[in-house]
């Protein structure tokens, strides 16, 4: 009984081998399968619009290029030349003319002539080059701020201008003084500005400023002075104003005593004046031997 339950499993067996192998899908068919099933997602892709799958084991027409650091290195080297030709050569970055601010008597026009950009590239400008610059061509100007913006080109210039206290008139021209004693050019009108007469050059050419002594001395004239007075200075006599009618005073050169010169001046035109007297000419530059000229 045994050996017969064996045959019979042995037959059975080996009767499903047969069966199975008999309806197993060979090789061949199982590679055309695979081939339709690639064609048909290559068809689907390229009627998508994307680009068709490679086929497995063909050759690529477009080999796979790995960046090295030397790649990164000529990559960089090649954007930063576009970015610095860009930067020098586009119009977008070049300034021709600064946006200007603050002028009373000087105009934008003058400021731009100074400066003279011609479409310079704005990046390259230095604020601190510019200021000094605008400086040296203007001693009327007190202060300069600058600033400007990459893209698109702007250069922003706001300036202050001095205000003129003193007018000195002399052989080679007019030259204005503020509060601090600094010269530059008349330029226009300015009201409420003292007259001075400059018998004898006081204003040496290239001269930046007066004396910090002189311009004390002025102030302190020019507090005492007559209505409708002129200051006067005269290299021999030193300072002076000349009045309205005619009188000419001089304090001298020797300027750190003219509290006492005014005083000593106040009581000979006072004593002249009582005694009727009319002088034309009052000089207390050594106030041990002060002098006076009478009207002929």
């Amino acid at each position: 009984m045994k050996r017969q339950k064996k045959k019979k499993m042995v037959q059975y067996q080996s009767a499903s081998l047969v069966v199975s192998r008999h309806y197993a899908t060979p090789p061949t068919q199982k590679k055309d399968a695979l081939r339709g099933k690639r064609r048909g997602r290559r068809h689907a892709a390229q009627s998508a619009g994307m680009a068709a799958l490679p086929r497995r084991g063909a050759a690529r027409f477009f080999p796979v290029w790995h960046l090295t650091r030397r790649h990164a290195v000529l990559l960089a080297v090649a954007l930063t030349m576009l970015l610095a030709s860009a930067l020098m050569f586009l119009p977008q970055f070049r300034v021709q003319q600064a946006d200007v601010t603050g002028t009373q008597r000087l105009s934008a026009a003058d400021i731009n002539a100074a400066l003279d950009l011609s479409a310079q590239p704005v990046w390259m400008l230095r604020k601190s080059a510019v200021r000094r610059r605008l400086l040296a061509a203007y001693p009327s100007l007190a202060d300069v701020q600058v600033s400007w913006r990459l893209f698109p080109a702007q250069v922003q210039i706001t300036v202050t201008e001095r205000q003129p206290l003193l007018a000195i008139q002399q052989n080679n021209g007019v030259y204005w003084a503020d509060a601090e004693g600094v010269l530059f050019p008349a330029r226009g009108t300015a009201a409420g500005v003292q007259s001075l007469r400059a018998l004898s050059p006081l204003v040496q050419d290239g001269e930046r400023a007066l004396p910090a002594e002189m311009m004390q001395a002025l102030n302190t004239v020019t507090a005492q002075l007559p209505p409708g007075a002129v200051l006067l200075y005269d290299a021999y006599h030193g300072l002076g104003w000349e009045t309205s009618d005619g009188l000419r005073v001089f304090l001298g050169r020797q300027l750190d005593d003219i509290a006492l010169k005014l005083r000593l001046y106040q009581a000979i035109q006072a004593t002249l004046a009582g005694r009727g007297l009319h002088p034309v000419l009052i000089d207390v530059s050594y106030p041990q031997s002060p002098f006076y000229r009478l009207d002929d």
